[in-house]
């Protein structure tokens, strides 16, 4: 290691560790009670030395072992062992409590793999802009892949530290700028295989709601007569139990964190995570949860068959607070939910009412967790608290914009060729998998009659955060305009004869 890097991590060591020393009617509860806050309440110790024998106790599989330090100057910022969240060992006010899901990755693909270039971008521009607000990293992990992510905290924020201080800044992109200072933090691990294993059932109940297995079909009225529309079943990604632990944090979560910030891995921060744990103290004393709006109309759709049905009840999925959330930043103030747990835990949180929700809205489910969120800012539309859209800028959503633009053009061209050749393919409607809506002819524009597209996507200010979430949505697209390229040369061909 440089000389000079060695130094300027063992005075940020030093430093640190000094620091450290100092409206709708009410669901009936569920028949089957959810209080799974206390299954280990009797075991969790008061010394959190003691948390490992705890864990070796509860899980004697081996998990809990500790394993060497990839990077040994990072050791006194990192709790190597894997624990249950009740063990979770720093809490108070004093940190930024941030809850990230990383799993199933080995070192072999540690530079092979999209999540770890996603992970990579997230520590890296975390750290960069850092106006040094202490923050605690806690990883729902398993063994291999907390490997991967001690490498990746090594290398990145190594790079950061010799940006910053040994180059001076230079070429130093991020707004932080001179402003910029090394921040305390501490990472911490959970077995994620404590959720699989313990809430098995809590899981199960979420899925068929969350992730709705078959196809459906929704009948929109328009000016032409009724247009039915075909959504695929929820996509193989969004089946994996990691999409359903969120729910489960108010049920596991140690007392000692009251305010929780939930984030997806693929972020690129643009401010000093300060900023977004400063919307808690935003919050009115009954909002207990915060996410910003979904982009697209995705939810628009989803809510049609409640809103025909009930003319006078909530415009859900329409432009505002009732349009949809996108769960990727997430807020959740723990304290506010333990202050009335009969409510909050039996009631609002208890994954075993998802399926009466479901039922209300006419509602299935396609992205795991965050229709959780959307259900719950829908029926308990108090509790929600709208993050502004600067804090989570959904990036894949703008290069959609950009690709539907261009299937549209195609399309008219395919159109207009057909009607030449006399022979004018039959207009259908289909859904990608949830992630968005391809049209072929005018079909979209007969059932979005009236609606403004633009205001669900219209986002003021400078960014925040940038999520780059639906990869998938953008390669089906690019596949989409190679398909209709194809089918313009064919008929191109057939014009010709």
């Amino acid at each position: 290691m440089n000389s000079k890097l060695f130094l300027i991590l063992f005075c940020i060591h030093v430093s640190v560790t000094d620091d450290h020393q100092q409206s709708q009617p009410a669901l009936q509860p569920s028949d089957q009670p959810f209080q799974p806050s206390d299954q280990l309440s009797q075991l969790v110790p008061e010394d959190p030395q003691s948390s490992q024998i705890l864990n070796q106790q509860q899980f004697p599989s081996g998990l809990y072992n500790n394993v060497p330090s990839i990077c040994p100057i990072l050791q006194p910022y990192i709790y190597d062992e894997l624990v249950i969240p009740q063990a979770i060992r720093l809490g108070g006010d004093e940190f930024v409590h941030m809850n990230m899901i990383f799993t199933n990755i080995t070192l072999t693909q540690l530079d092979k793999n999209c999540l770890v270039t996603h992970l990579r971008r997230f520590v890296s521009s975390l750290f960069s802009e850092s106006l040094g607000t202490p923050f605690h990293l806690i990883f729902n992990t398993d063994l291999q892949s907390k490997a991967v992510i001690s490498q990746v905290l090594c290398e990145e924020v190594g790079k950061v530290i010799s940006s910053k201080m040994l180059y001076s800044g230079l070429n130093d992109t991020s707004r932080a700028g001179k402003n910029w200072k090394f921040p305390r933090f501490q990472v911490e691990y959970v077995d994620i295989n404590y959720y699989f294993e313990e809430y098995r059932n809590e899981i199960d109940a979420m899925k068929p709601h969350l992730c709705y297995n078959e196809m459906t079909t929704i009948s929109y009225d328009t000016e032409e007569g009724p247009i039915d529309s075909h959504f695929q079943p929820c996509a193989e990604k969004f089946k994996m139990d990691l999409f359903y632990l969120s729910p489960l944090y108010p049920a596991v979560y140690t007392r000692s964190i009251k305010r929780l910030v939930i984030l997806d891995i693929d972020l690129d921060f643009r401010c000093d995570i300060g900023e977004l744990y400063k919307e808690f103290d935003k919050m009115n004393e009954s909002q207990m949860i915060a996410s910003a709006k979904e982009w697209s109309i995705f939810y628009w759709y989803k809510g049609y068959t409640y809103r025909k049905e009930n003319p006078n009840g909530k415009k859900v999925g329409e432009q505002g607070i009732l349009q949809g959330l996108n769960s990727g930043i997430t807020l959740i103030d723990l304290g506010k939910v333990w202050k009335d747990e009969e409510v909050n835990m039996q009631e609002i949180f208890n994954p075993y009412n998802v399926g009466r929700m479901a039922e209300h809205f006419k509602f299935t489910g396609d992205y795991g967790d965050q229709e959780f969120y959307v259900l719950l800012s829908w029926y308990y539309t108090d509790k929600f608290y709208m993050l502004p859209c600067n804090f989570n800028a959904q990036v894949n959503f703008i290069l959609w914009q950009s690709l539907d633009k261009e299937i549209k053009v195609r399309e008219d061209v395919i159109k207009g060729l057909s009607e030449a050749v006399d022979d004018t393919p039959e207009e259908v409607f289909v859904d990608e998998n949830g992630d968005e809506w391809d049209d072929i002819g005018n079909v979209s524009d007969l059932i979005e009659q009236g609606l403004n597209r633009t205001a669900y996507s219209t986002c003021e200010g400078s960014f925040k955060i940038l999520h780059f979430n639906g990869d998938a949505g953008s390669t089906k697209r690019r596949n989409r305009i190679k398909e209709l390229d194809a089918e313009i040369i064919k008929l191109k061909d057939e014009l010709k004869k």
